[in-house]
């Protein structure tokens, strides 16, 4: 099975969690040789030729190693070895990764394709945002009611004339859990979630600096749009954007309460319609 730059992350997020924390009660941290160990005796499969070169290949791959430029690139074991760490990462034994969690929706491109040779037209300047320092993954808290919601944005495969992949995946956890989920392994936090989102479509860079997202929401189809408000790190010294305000579009109109100005309280209204609306995305990871 080939799999995509998103999936990747997911099975390097499970992986670096094993190395760190393990999977028992008592947690514990191990070495790549020892995860490397771990694997063989679940799979029967040995990454790399010897315990060192194997090590080596797991660090690389989840950690990544620095290029010439100051980035990273994370290279990808071959595929007996990447299908004996999912193996492994997804069986009883561990148990860090679900194939629900690693499924991933990617809608059609065509109309978003269409939508941008529109935005465009003939003989229009280049967008001024680097698209590639947009990609990579994003992190957003919000509170609605009773719970908290983690969603996380990952935008990647960067196309000509301003077309980016947009994966975001949200969960539902009780308002109580916001201090205990970063000590939550990766089973715990399924056990305790309350209901998991996973949205697929695209973001459009126009010619005019502003970000358009298209997505759609994997079991029901249902539409969700964003356009940014604001961004930090888009100018030439910053390396990637670093964090950014997008604005949902939702369905519902406000409801303006009886007169036919538009006055303060409707104003208000709409002010507070909006902020429910704000989501406000901070850089997890540069891909």
């Amino acid at each position: 099975m080939k799999y995509s730059d998103w999936q990747l992350n997911r099975i390097r997020d499970a992986l670096q969690f094993y190395k760190s924390f393990g999977v028992s009660d008592i947690q514990r941290s191990f070495s790549w040789a020892d995860v490397r160990t771990h694997i063989e005796m679940d799979t029967g499969v040995e990454i790399g030729k010897t315990e060192k070169v194997g090590a080596e290949r797991l660090r690389q791959f989840v950690e990544g190693v620095r290029t010439p430029d100051g980035g990273k690139k994370y290279p990808v074991p071959i595929k007996e070895s990447l299908e004996a760490i999912v193996t492994f990462l997804t069986g009883g034994n561990v148990g860090l990764l679900s194939e629900d969690e690693l499924n991933e929706y990617v809608p059609e491109r065509q109309a978003p394709m269409r939508l941008i040779e529109y935005l465009y037209g003939s003989g229009v300047k280049e967008v001024n945002i680097e698209t590639e320092k947009l990609l990579g993954r994003y992190q957003a808290r919000t509170r609605s009611g009773h719970e908290l919601i983690i969603s996380e944005l990952t935008l990647l495969s960067s196309m000509d004339n301003g077309l980016v992949q947009a994966i975001e995946t949200e969960e539902f956890y009780c308002i109580e859990a916001e201090n205990k989920l970063e000590s939550w392994s990766p089973a715990q936090r399924r056990k305790e979630r309350n209901a998991r989102y996973h949205y697929g479509g695209w973001a459009i860079f126009t010619p005019d600096e502003n970000s358009l997202f298209f997505l759609k929401k994997q079991d029901t189809k249902k539409n969700r749009f964003y356009s940014t408000v604001a961004m930090t790190g888009s100018d030439q010294i910053e390396a990637t954007i670093r964090s950014m305000v997008l604005l949902q579009h939702s369905f519902s109109p406000v409801e303006m309460p009886g007169g036919l100005l538009f006055e303060k309280r409707h104003r208000n209204a709409v002010l507070k319609a909006l902020g429910a609306n704000i989501r406000h995305y901070c850089v997890n990871d540069v891909l």
